[in-house]
């Protein structure tokens, strides 16, 4: 049957749509991008010897001179970079691992979209790029990662827990018995009226 998903035991293989298949590659490959930015940048500031500020004339050199002044301290590179990383790293471990849960495929798409979202040198960089070039680059990147990200979280949310119908319901019971018990502490826990003569 092709409507039915495979469940986390079974030994069949799990249908990958396409649809998310592209678009999870696209934003990753989006987001590598985003950090590459910043990490060029940042290559060119601490690798010295690459690029000399005093022989930048303009053009292409005097804008790597300029991307390369914003880059962060060497401390908060290496953690904002190796963040991002990790970030990516395990939105692609889920997205191959797991493709029977939507929830999970649209958590591995939120974690790509704000490792490339979130990385303060990236930010910094395509900023001085948007600057210099005219091309809102950090309004258009800054968007769509950011959207991606938000979009894909609630998504995910809004799916969790519950990827069968059968699932649902014990949520819903849970739910009602929750409310009932609450509902019998009001009661006891409620003043008694007091009579007067």
């Amino acid at each position: 049957m092709s409507g039915v998903s495979t469940p986390v035991g079974s030994t069949a293989t799990a249908h990958r749509p396409f649809g998310y298949t592209a678009v999870f590659g696209l934003i990753t490959f989006f987001a590598l991008g985003w950090l590459a930015l910043g990490g060029v940048a940042a290559l060119l500031r601490f690798w010295t010897g690459l690029l000399d500020p005093a022989t930048a004339t303009g053009g292409l050199q005097s804008l790597l001179v300029a991307a390369a002044r914003v880059t962060e301290p060497l401390a908060q590179l290496v953690v904002d970079d190796v963040l991002s990383l990790l970030e990516i790293g395990i939105a692609v471990a889920l997205a191959v691992l797991s493709t029977w849960s939507w929830s999970v495929r649209l958590l591995a798409l939120g974690l790509v979209g704000s490792a490339g979202a979130f990385n303060l040198q990236s930010d910094a960089v395509v900023a001085v790029l948007s600057r210099a070039t005219g091309v809102p680059l950090d309004a258009v990147g800054g968007i769509a990662l950011h959207s991606v990200a938000v979009v894909a979280f609630i998504a995910a949310l809004l799916l969790f827990p519950a990827p069968d119908p059968a699932a649902w319901l014990r949520i819903k019971e849970r739910w009602s018995w929750a409310r009932r018990s609450t509902g019998m502490c009001k009661l006891a826990s409620a003043p008694k009226p007091v009579d007067t003569p």
